[in-house]
C-alpha cells in the first residue's frame, strides 16, 4: 500500500518538472460561473439601494452610504466575484499543486484598490439633487477601468503563474466593462431622477452593471494563459486559494441581509404612509431657492402622525379652518417660542392621561376610551400632539422648533378614491383636496418654509434632497390617496404661500369688506370675501397717493353710505363739473381705483356696495424685514350678502370670518404674539402643576384597582378641567353664541332682530368680545365639552372688528 502510495507521488513530481516554463491547460466549473454572478448582482444591488439613499455631498449619513456603497460595489460586485470565479477556472487535472495560489500582500491590495477608487467615483458623481450627466459617464467609465484593473491587480497576485494575455481580449474586455458601467448607471441616475422608484428597476439596473464586471472577467480569462513558474506542494498554500472564496461568500452574506433589511424597510414605510393617508398627519413642505421641495431618499415628505382621527363630537364639531383647534395651532405655528418650553411637560401629560401611543413611539395616537368616547380634556390633548409632532418633525429634520414654518390656511383631505366599475382605484380628476372630514378618510396639516441655500445644504446633510415636484408627485399621490392633477395644484399653492409676502403695501387703499352668514355643519357666524392668492387680506387696489388730507377726507365724506355705483356717477359728474382742479384729479384717481376693482371681481354684484367714508387703519408692510410693520388706510366698501351667495370671480373666495380675523395678528413683528404667549402659558401651568405635585398620592392612585390609567386620571383631569377652561387661549378663539332672541341673517337682513342683540351677535364673528367690558361671555359648550366662562382678552381689536361693527350698524 505504501509502496503504491510512493510510486503515485514520485511520478507527478517528474511530470511537474516538464511542466515548469510550459502553458497548462484549464477548465471551468459552471457552477462557480453561475455563483460569481450571482454575488456580482448582489454586491451591485446593494450598492445601488445605498447611493440612492444619498442625499448631500457632505454629512455623517452621506458619508456612510457613500462609505456603504462603495465597499459593496468595490468589496463584493468586483473583488468577490473575481476570486469566486477564478476558483471556476481548473488547471491541468485539478491536481492541488497546480491550482492557481495567490499572495497575501495582492490579495488585501486589490480588496481596497477598487473601494478606494469606487469611493471617489460616487462622490464625484454626486448626490441625487445634484445629478450631472458629464460626470455620470465619466463615472461610469472610471468605474469600468476601476472592474478592470482590480482584475489585472489579481491576476498580477498569482504567485505560481505567468499569465499571457492577448491583446484583442484585454481590449474587448476593457470595453464590455466601460460600456455596460455607463450603461447601467446612466440608467439607474435616470430613473432615480425622475422618482421612478418601483423596486424592480434598481436589481435591472444591477443586473446590467453585474454584467459588466462578469462579461469582462470572463472574457479576460478566456483569453488569459497560465504558464507554471514554479511547483509548491505546501498545503498553506492551497488555504491561500480557498480564504479568499470564504471572505467572498461572507461578504456576499451580508449583501442578502443588508438587501432583506432594505426591503423590509421599503414595505415597513410604504404601509406606514398607506395607512397615514387615513389619519391626521402633520407634514413639512419646504422650498429651496430653486423652487424644489424638500422629500426623503425615498421621495416621500417629512411627516409625523398627530392622531389617527379627528373626532366628531357633534354635527357642529368639525374639524376645519374655522374651528378654535385649528385656529390655536394656526397661530402657534407663527409664535413657536410660546411652546418650546412647554412640550417636555406636553408629554409627560400625554402619558399620565393613559394616552400611550403619542406621537414618536411605535404606535400610533388614538383619543378614543376603550368604550369608544373622547378622552377627557380631548381638544387639549389634540392640541399637545399637534406641538409634540411638530417638535418630533423639527428634530427629525435637525432644526430648532422655530424654525420648522408655519401651518398652511388650509386642510388637505386625503383617501379620496373611487372604484370603477372593473374593481380597480381611480381617482377622480374633480376631487377636491379641501373639505369637510366627512369628505375623505385622512387630513394633513402642511407646514410650510421657504428655506436659502445654507439652510438647504444643511437639510441634505441631515439625509434629505430637494427634488421637483413633477417628478415625486406621482409617488406622493399614489402613496396619499389623491389625485396627481390636484397635488400638483396643492403644492404650487404651498410654495406659493411659503414664498409670499401677503401685507398690504403702505399708502392708501380701496378695499372691499363683504360677508355673508357661514353655512355647513361644523360653520356659524360669517364668511368674508378674501383674495385667493392671500387670503389674510380683503379684496383691495392701492390709490396713486399716498396720504388723506383734511381736503381729501372732507371730499369722502360727502359720499358716505352711497353705493358703488352712485358713487362712480357723482364723480363721473365731477370730472365734468368740479370747478377744482385738485378735486377733479382726486376724482379722476379715485374712479379709476374703483374701476379697477370691480374688474379685479368681474361681478356686477359690488355695484351695491356702500361707502365707508372714515379711513380705517390696517397693518402693512414695515420700513425693513424686521422692523415692525406700518398702518396703511383703507378707503372701505361694505357689502352683505345673502347666504347663498358665491364668491364673485376668478381671484376670490369665501373664508371663515373668525379665522380671517384671527390672521391679522399672526403676521411678523405682531404685538399680539406676546399676548398669546403669556395666554398659553397661563393655560398649561396648572398642567405644570399636575404633574409635579403629590407624586406619592399620584402612584397610589396609579396602582389603584382599577387598572386602566385612563379611568385612574379621570378625576384629576375633571379637576384640571375646571381650572384650565377658564384659562384657554384656546377659548380666546372660540366662536360665542348668544341666545337672546337675536335671528340669523337671512338674504342680507336680520329678521326682527334687535338692535342690541344685533350688537351682541357682532362678538359671534370674533376670536374675542368686541366690547371693553370685563363681563364673561358664554363661550359654546360643544367646543369645549363643558360650559366655562372665557374673560375679555387684552389684545386690541382689529381693524377687521371695526369694518364688522359699522357694516352691522350701518346694515
Amino acid at each position: 500500500m505504501s509502496n503504491a502510495t510512493n510510486t503515485s507521488t514520485v511520478i507527478p513530481l517528474q511530470r511537474y518538472a516538464e511542466l515548469k516554463g510550459q502553458i497548462i491547460s484549464r477548465s471551468f466549473i459552471p457552477g462557480y460561473v453561475v455563483s460569481s454572478y450571482f454575488v456580482s448582482f448582489l454586491g451591485a444591488w446593494t450598492a445601488l439601494e445605498l447611493i440612492s439613499r444619498r442625499t448631500a455631498i457632505r454629512g455623517r449619513y452621506n458619508w456612510f452610504l457613500l462609505a456603504g456603497s462603495s465597499f459593496s460595489m468595490g468589496g463584493i460586485a468586483i473583488w468577490s466575484m473575481y476570486y469566486i470565479g477564478n476558483r471556476a477556472i481548473i488547471l491541468d487535472d485539478d491536481q492541488p499543486e497546480l491550482q492557481i495560489v495567490y499572495s497575501n500582500g495582492y490579495t488585501v491590495i486589490s480588496f481596497f484598490m477598487p473601494v478606494a477608487v469606487l469611493f471617489l467615483v460616487f462622490a464625484a458623481v454626486g448626490s441625487n439633487a445634484t445629478i450631472n450627466n458629464t460626470r455620470v459617464v465619466l463615472g461610469g467609465a472610471l468605474t469600468g477601468f476601476t472592474i478592470c484593473g482590480m482584475h489585472y491587480l489579481g491576476q498580477a497576485g498569482i504567485a505560481n503563474y505567468d499569465c499571457v494575455y492577448p491583446v484583442s481580449f484585454v481590449v474587448g474586455a476593457i470595453l464590455i466593462a466601460v460600456a455596460a458601467s455607463i450603461v447601467s448607471l446612466c440608467i439607474f441616475f435616470l430613473f432615480h431622477l425622475t422618482w421612478d422608484t418601483k423596486w424592480w428597476k434598481r436589481p435591472i439596473c444591477a443586473s446590467v452593471l453585474a454584467s459588466a464586471v462578469s462579461g469582462m472577467h470572463w472574457l479576460a480569462s478566456v483569453g488569459t494563459q497560465y504558464r507554471l513558474k514554479y511547483l509548491d506542494p505546501s498545503l498553506a498554500k492551497i488555504v491561500s486559494r480557498i480564504l479568499p472564496v470564504i471572505v467572498a461568500l461572507v461578504l456576499s452574506l451580508c449583501c442578502c441581509i443588508v438587501l432583506l433589511l432594505t426591503m423590509l424597510s421599503a414595505q415597513w414605510r410604504l404601509a406606514k404612509l398607506a395607512k397615514r393617508a387615513h389619519q391626521v398627519v402633520l407634514t413639512a413642505a419646504i422650498f429651496d431657492y430653486e423652487e424644489r421641495i424638500l422629500v426623503s431618499p425615498e421621495g416621500f415628505l417629512p411627516h409625523k402622525t398627530i392622531t389617527d382621527a379627528w373626532v366628531e363630537r357633534s354635527l357642529d364639531d368639525v374639524f376645519s379652518v374655522s374651528h378654535p383647534v385649528f385656529l390655536w395651532m394656526f397661530r402657534t405655528s407663527r409664535n413657536w417660542t410660546s411652546v418650546v418650553k412647554l412640550l417636555p411637560a406636553m408629554r409627560n401629560h400625554v402619558h399620565r392621561v393613559g394616552l400611550q401611543r403619542w406621537v414618536g413611539s411605535k404606535f400610533e395616537g388614538n383619543l378614543l376610551k376603550e368604550s369608544g368616547s373622547p378622552i377627557e380634556d380631548y381638544s387639549l390633548v389634540f392640541r399637545e400632539l399637534f406641538c409634540l409632532a411638530a417638535g418630533e418633525l423639527a428634530r427629525d429634520l435637525h432644526e430648532p422648533l422655530d424654525q420648522i414654518g408655519v401651518l398652511y390656511d388650509e386642510i388637505t383631505i386625503t383617501g379620496q378614491q373611487e372604484v370603477n366599475k372593473k374593481g380597480r382605484k381611480k381617482y377622480s380628476p374633480d376631487a377636491d383636496l379641501e373639505g369637510l372630514s366627512g369628505s375623505g378618510k385622512g387630513q394633513i396639516l402642511f407646514l410650510v418654509r421657504l428655506v436659502n441655500r445654507h439652510a438647504a445644504e444643511h437639510l441634505q446633510h441631515a439625509g434629505f434632497l430637494f427634488a421637483e415636484p413633477a417628478n415625486v408627485v406621482p409617488l406622493l399621490a399614489a402613496t396619499l390617496h389623491v389625485g396627481p392633477k390636484q397635488l400638483t395644484h396643492r403644492i404650487d399653492a404651498l410654495r406659493y404661500y411659503a414664498a409670499g409676502d401677503r401685507m398690504l403695501k403702505p399708502g392708501v387703499h380701496v378695499a372691499i369688506f363683504a360677508i355673508r352668514a357661514s353655512l355647513g355643519a361644523g360653520r356659524h357666524g360669517f364668511d368674508v370675501l378674501a383674495r385667493k392668492d392671500a387670503q389674510n387680506q380683503l379684496p383691495t387696489m392701492q390709490f396713486p397717493f399716498d396720504a388723506l388730507e383734511d381736503w381729501k377726507l372732507e371730499y369722502l365724506k360727502t359720499m358716505d353710505g352711497m353705493t358703488m355705483a352712485q358713487v362712480g356717477k357723482k364723480l363721473v359728474a365731477a370730472l365734468r363739473l368740479n370747478p377744482s382742479a385738485r378735486e377733479r384729479q382726486l376724482a379722476k384717481h379715485i374712479f379709476d381705483t374703483i374701476e379697477a376693482i370691480k374688474e379685479e371681481g368681474d361681478d356686477p354684484v359690488f355695484s351695491d356696495s356702500k361707502l365707508i367714508a372714515t379711513p380705517i387703519q390696517a397693518p402693512c408692510r414695515g420700513v425693513t424685514e424686521d422692523s415692525p410693520p406700518g398702518f396703511a388706510t383703507l378707503i372701505t366698501f361694505r357689502l352683505i350678502l345673502p347666504v347663498h351667495s358665491r364668491a364673485p370671480g376668478q381671484k376670490l373666495m369665501f373664508i371663515p370670518l373668525n379665522f380671517f380675523k384671527m390672521q391679522q395678528q399672526v403676521y411678523k413683528n405682531s404685538p399680539d404674539h406676546d399676548i398669546f404667549a403669556r395666554k398659553t402659558h397661563r393655560e398649561f401651568a396648572p398642567m405644570l402643576d399636575l404633574e409635579d405635585s403629590q407624586p406619592e398620592r399620584w402612584n397610589e392612585v396609579e396602582a389603584g384597582k382599577a387598572g386602566s390609567r385612563r379611568n385612574a386620571v379621570a378625576f384629576k383631569q375633571r379637576r384640571y378641567s375646571r381650572i384650565m377652561v377658564e384659562k384657554s387661549s384656546e377659548a380666546t378663539l372660540v366662536d360665542v353664541k348668544f341666545h337672546d332672541g337675536g335671528q340669523a341673517l337671512v338674504d342680507g337682513k336680520y329678521a326682527g332682530a334687535k338692535p342690541e342683540a344685533t350688537c351682541r351677535q357682532i362678538s359671534s364673528t370674533s376670536p374675542r368680545t368686541l366690547g371693553n367690558s370685563e363681563k364673561p361671555a358664554q363661550v359654546d359648550s360643544k367646543q369645549h365639552g363643558a360650559g366655562a366662562k372665557v374673560k375679555e382678552g387684552e389684545e386690541k381689536q382689529t381693524y377687521i372688528d371695526e369694518m364688522f361693527t359699522i357694516a352691522i350698524a350701518k346694515r
